[in-house]
């Protein structure tokens, strides 16, 4: 389950403790600030000459701020919200990254799907947040879209979240939103935390021109062939890893694309062990291979200067996948057939390298 982290805000009353220490000066407990209602800039406002007693300032400041809460709520919180489905992005691990459009959303949503309403729920008791919550996941998304369109069509307001970051993206949602929009009803997103955009800003690495490739398929063979889509891209690869498959994965890019690619492994984003480990891709594996991690995990992968954007694989990476299906008990022909078809290359040389697999084997 998600750790989320509560520096800085209390969620008794679900307001973030830093926004009120921004309205008032530093220094000078009774120099206070407000928020225009017009451009909602913050601006000092009367600069006492004297000092008053500290129970006084106390007292004046606790009331100005009970205003100036009271005022946000009335403007951004308990406004009523038109019907529709609300797309709401929450944290990625840290809640001082929530919006006030959010909170606002899921104050007012009559109903709340969510990929695990477990998680979910933290979230809304940490805001003291309270509101009807279903499970929106792989398994029963199309089942719930019709639910959701009802909802909506009786004047509801209905939000969609995910367990973290923004839905629909390497998330569930796809489904409930075309279902919303095929009926011509309001679809609005509520922009927020991104894993992907945070590890590219982060990273230092060219984001002028990038591309989202979300997770790589489990399989060896099918992730081999989708890496060799993607070698001729002339940009930076944002990649979601699982902890337990990145020292595989990692792996893989290196046979596909070489060593000297620049990469970033970003870690725990947002969260209090956040990392950066900028290094190139021969790097990367070789410092992570085999070795335990935890944390969610974005690859970036960008690319060098002499790489021609052709995959080239060595003799001893195509042996080792070799001798894994052998050695799983698949026949030398249809490993040869499966690893030259996955790998595009000939197959006359992935026979002659299981032919020596077999003579070294032998030998032994």
């Amino acid at each position: 389950m998600a750790r989320f982290l509560t520096f800085g805000w209390t969620p008794c009353v679900g307001r973030p403790a830093s926004f009120r220490r921004i309205l008032t000066k530093r220094g000078n407990p009774n120099g206070r600030r407000c928020v225009s209602s017009e451009n909602h800039d913050a601006r000092t406002i009367n600069e006492p000459n004297s000092v008053s007693t500290a129970t006084s300032q106390s007292e004046s400041q606790s009331d100005w701020l009970r205003g100036v809460e009271t005022d946000l709520e009335r403007d951004f919180l308990k406004n009523e919200l038109e019907p529709g489905l609300y797309v709401v992005s929450t944290p990625i691990g840290n809640l001082g990254d929530i919006s006030l459009r959010a909170l606002r959303v899921l104050r007012n949503a009559a109903f709340v799907f969510a990929e695990d309403t477990r998680r979910t729920r933290i979230l809304l008791q940490a805001f003291s947040i309270k509101c009807n919550l279903a499970s929106c996941h792989a398994h029963n998304e199309k089942q719930q879209c019709a639910k959701a369109v009802d909802k909506i069509l009786s004047g509801q307001v209905v939000a969609l979240v995910s367990d973290a970051g923004t839905p629909c993206v390497s998330d569930p949602g796809v489904l409930l939103i075309r279902a919303v929009l095929e009926r011509r009803l309001p679809v609005i997103p509520i922009p927020g935390a991104s894993a992907v955009m945070t590890a590219l800003v982060g990273s230092g690495m060219d984001v002028t021109n990038f591309t989202f490739v979300g997770f790589l398929p489990d399989k060896q063979g099918p992730r081999i062939k989708k890496l060799k889509g993607m070698a001729a891209f002339d940009g930076t690869m944002v990649v979601y890893v699982s902890p337990h498959n990145l020292s595989r994965v990692l792996a893989d890019c290196r046979a596909v694309f070489g060593d000297s690619r620049p990469c970033c492994l970003a870690r725990e984003l947002t969260k209090q062990h956040e990392e950066f480990d900028r290094r190139t891709l021969g790097e990367l594996d070789g410092a992570y291979k085999d070795q335990p991690i935890k944390g969610e995990i974005v690859l970036l992968i960008g690319r060098s200067e002499e790489d021609d954007g052709k995959a080239v694989f060595d003799a001893e990476f195509v042996g080792k996948l070799l001798q894994e299906r052998i050695d799983a008990g698949e026949s030398v022909s249809s490993a040869v057939k499966e690893i030259a078809k996955d790998l595009g290359v000939g197959r006359t040389w992935v026979y002659q390298l299981a032919v020596e697999i077999s003579r070294s084997g032998s030998s032994s």
